[in-house]
């Protein structure tokens, strides 16, 4: 069986690291499509094809699909925390692409915040408003498109992949983080088995490996409470 052409978007992030070196590992033929080629390494130069373009440009976008079989996203607005529309404009343009070129599948990064129940910090306001678009417009299209979305909470990078990383349907894990080599693990679960694609098509999938020791809110709070310490350091006094 031939394996699936697929292309990434939202490649020179941490989880578009992973996902196309685990691409890699698997002998898949991949295209990272890339607004600045520069931030790959030489070895993801040298082993994926390589499209130059702004997920924001339409034409771009419906362009660097054609021919491909599968749709990855990990877009994201990285630190910024202001209003954004990298991911909801950019899975517009994404949809668009795989209507014209009669492309069904297509997995996408979240947020565990979106999650039903879960936790929404107030400082994550833009970033969690455009991810709900995101998902809004795949919902739209649910006749025509096979999507899957994985919410994760908080991710860090490393291609380790725990054994018993877990998964749940429109559910929150309880864990609180999750690395980016098990987020793509899971991406090409569903892209290997159509059975697996089948049972979480539709649904937002939490995903997580960390031990359940502190809760999303907590963690949050921490790491807002971190970097306001250091920012006060630097700036001369502390807050306490």
């Amino acid at each position: 069986m031939p394996k699936p052409k697929i292309i990434v978007f939202g490649a020179t992030g941490n989880t578009g690291f992973s996902i196309l070196e685990r691409g890699i590992e698997e002998g898949c033929e991949i295209t990272a499509y890339v607004r600045t080629p520069s931030k790959l390494s030489d070895r993801l130069r040298n082993n994926v094809r390589i499209i130059q373009g702004d997920v924001l440009k339409r034409e771009q976008v419906e362009d660097a699909i054609e021919g491909h079989d599968v749709v990855l996203s990990a877009l994201g607005s990285g630190w910024a925390l202001g209003p954004t529309k990298i991911m909801s404009e950019g899975c517009r343009n994404i949809v668009s692409g795989m209507k014209k070129h009669g492309v069904k599948k297509i997995a996408v990064v979240g947020v565990a915040s979106l999650i039903p129940g879960e936790w929404s910090p107030m400082v994550l306001k833009y970033l969690i408003e455009d991810h709900q678009k995101q998902i809004d417009i795949l919902n739209e299209e649910k006749d025509t498109i096979d999507w899957v979305a994985i919410m994760p909470p908080s991710l860090w990078r490393s291609n380790y992949i725990s054994p018993s990383y877990t998964v749940e349907k429109d559910t929150f894990t309880g864990r609180y983080y999750v690395s980016t080599g098990e987020v793509a693990d899971f991406m090409f679960k569903c892209i290997k088995d159509d059975n697996i694609c089948q049972e979480y098509k539709h649904r937002l999938v939490g995903i997580s490996s960390g031990p359940a020791i502190i809760s999303t809110k907590n963690l949050v709070l921490l790491t807002i409470l971190s970097a306001a310490a250091i920012g006060s350091y630097f700036m001369g006094y502390t807050p306490w």
